[in-house]
């Protein structure tokens, strides 16, 4: 029965292999509050703990190290969520810079052959 319950709540990843609950709420709390966006993994876990209103920080830490014996399915909600607002997020980001990228090479390419048009004074 217990094998049965542990099959059930694991989660089976692209390359073939099982995530438990606790796994995959640490893979996407880091995932929803990154480290290059908040500085460190202290002000990230602070982060979380404050969006997704957790109990306490430690409760934010455990789930953060994978030490947490079980998620709650409040908590996976709340990551899961948190998990989409920053993939959302870095899509815009991601569309932004294209967009940017694309009228700086627009501006260069105007530059380079509109300065070179061959009229003489």
């Amino acid at each position: 029965m217990l094998e049965r319950l542990a099959k059930k709540m694991e989660t089976v990843t692209k390359e073939g292999k099982t995530l438990s609950d606790v796994s995959q709420a640490r893979k996407l709390i880091r995932e929803a509050f990154p480290i290059t966006e908040h500085g460190n993994a202290k002000r990230a876990v602070w982060a979380a703990y404050r969006k997704m209103k957790l109990k306490t920080e430690r409760r934010a830490r455990s789930i953060w190290n994978g030490e947490a014996r079980l998620i709650k399915a409040e908590e996976m909600r709340a990551i899961e969520n948190a998990a989409i607002e920053q993939a959302r997020r870095d899509y815009i980001q991601a569309k932004n810079r294209v967009e940017a990228l694309k009228q700086h090479i627009a501006s260069e390419h105007a530059h380079f052959h509109g300065g070179s048009s061959g009229q003489s004074d």
